[in-house]
């Protein structure tokens, strides 16, 4: 598979782990007081939490595959190394970051069947100032290069942003996270079908 079609790929990875989260915690939320008196039974909160936690995963594996897509679009428009240089230390904090989270998020997926969890599934504390530094510099990155639509780097930020609140402002919060990594992945998405077009277009001419 080529390039291309690794990047675009990794977009439809974004968006599908990110509107599964997204939905995941609309449940979830739903499945909470008042709506719960209606709705909701434990068994039932309990398979929610459990789905959550595994879209949560799939979430941030398309977010770090979003990321080295990202990356590998920034390399076509920059040319300065002062660019390039900025664009791989963004890059690397925020898949680094992304990828400590992901091993939190299957300690997580595990940790009703295994009670026992080795040290490796509690990532450090600075996991999210990682990643959420990381993915704000990628997003500015991203605005700079205009390779891709301004929304989406602005999209990254707040997706970046809604991982260190999220425990704490609920899940509609959370929701908004994977909606905005879902852009993101859209916008990637995009924008290598656009490019898969333009030769066709111009043979065409």
């Amino acid at each position: 598979m080529n390039r291309t079609g690794l990047i675009r790929w990794s977009g439809l990875a974004a968006m599908v782990g990110s509107v599964a989260y997204a939905m995941a915690n609309l449940a979830l939320w739903f499945s909470e007081p008042p709506f719960s008196r209606i709705i909701q039974t434990l068994d039932r909160n309990r398979t929610i939490q459990t789905l959550d936690n595994i879209f949560f995963v799939f979430l941030v594996l398309g977010a770090l595959a979003t990321i080295a897509a990202l990356y590998s679009l920034h390399k076509r428009v920059f040319q300065g190394v002062a660019q390039t240089l900025v664009s791989l230390l963004v890059s690397l904090t925020a898949f680094f970051g992304m990828a400590l989270i992901l091993v939190g998020g299957l300690g997580d997926v595990l940790r009703p069947w295994w009670h026992s969890m080795p040290p490796i599934f509690t990532p450090p504390i600075w996991n999210l100032p990682l990643a959420v530094l990381g993915g704000i510099g990628l997003g500015a990155v991203t605005v700079a290069a205009r390779v891709l639509p301004w929304w989406c780097g602005v999209a990254l930020i707040v997706g970046s942003l809604g991982f260190a609140p999220a425990s704490l402002l609920g899940e509609l919060w959370v929701t908004l996270v994977g909606v905005a990594w879902a852009l993101v992945g859209s916008a990637v998405f995009r924008a290598t079908t656009n490019r898969t077009r333009e030769p066709l277009s111009q043979a065409g001419a």
